[in-house]
């Protein structure tokens, strides 16, 4: 089943990972790079960031345990006849006046019901809440590595202004590495995926920059 394969086998730790990290790149790039050009000494520039990147990636670890719980829950009730059974129906091309006669008929027998959606891979299944806390976590740890390669510069290199080409130059080379490797795990185009990524990151630092401008 597929809903088995979601909820049941162990995480996919490298696509956890590769989502985690192309994620956790583009803020504490943004925010170091909008720390940067409002003056700020080194040190306020490494606290900020450290902090960002640890709250981001307790974010993400929690927003995918609880869409993991949602998802499970939106299955279930999908598979046990709940008020998405018409909606599924009219999803898959189905008329109205048929519909109206499968809901009827369905009423009638609720096993034939759950025999014809498990035979299309939407039978409901058990929240694994060991599997979503696991692909939480690998999410989580992947962001706060990813968050700390922004930061690393300003801890390494005296000069802020080296400091600063370093973060945004490697960030932007990694983004667009695991940009790249985000679009083939989520089934996006690779090099589409691996741009948007890129572009992203870029927008967001430049506008940061802007801002941070403002304030110097």
């Amino acid at each position: 089943m597929q809903l088995a394969q979601n909820y049941n086998e162990k995480p996919d730790i490298i696509t956890d990972m590769v989502i985690g990290m192309s994620d956790g790149f583009m803020i504490p790039l943004a925010l170091t790079t909008g720390l940067y050009s409002a003056g700020l000494a080194s040190d306020m520039i490494i606290y900020s960031g450290l902090i960002i990147a640890v709250v981001g990636a307790v974010a993400m670890a929690i927003g995918r345990y609880l869409s993991a719980r949602e998802d499970a829950a939106h299955h279930h009730e999908m598979a046990t006849g709940g008020h998405d059974d018409d909606a599924l129906l009219e999803h898959v091309g189905i008329s109205a006046e048929t519909r109206a006669l499968i809901s009827s008929e369905s009423e009638k027998d609720r096993q034939q019901w759950m025999d014809m959606m498990a035979a299309n891979d939407l039978s409901p299944e058990a929240f694994n809440g060991a599997y979503s806390r696991k692909s939480g976590l690998y999410i989580g740890l992947s962001y706060v590595v990813a968050g700390l390669v922004p930061v690393l510069p300003f801890i390494v290199i005296a000069d802020l202004a080296t400091a600063w080409m370093y973060s945004a130059g490697v960030t932007v080379f990694l983004l667009l590495v695991f940009g790249y490797f985000k679009g083939k795990a989520t089934a996006v185009n690779p090099l589409a995926g691996a741009l948007r990524v890129a572009l992203t990151g870029i927008v967001a630092a430049m506008a940061a920059f802007y801002l941070g401008g403002l304030f110097a």
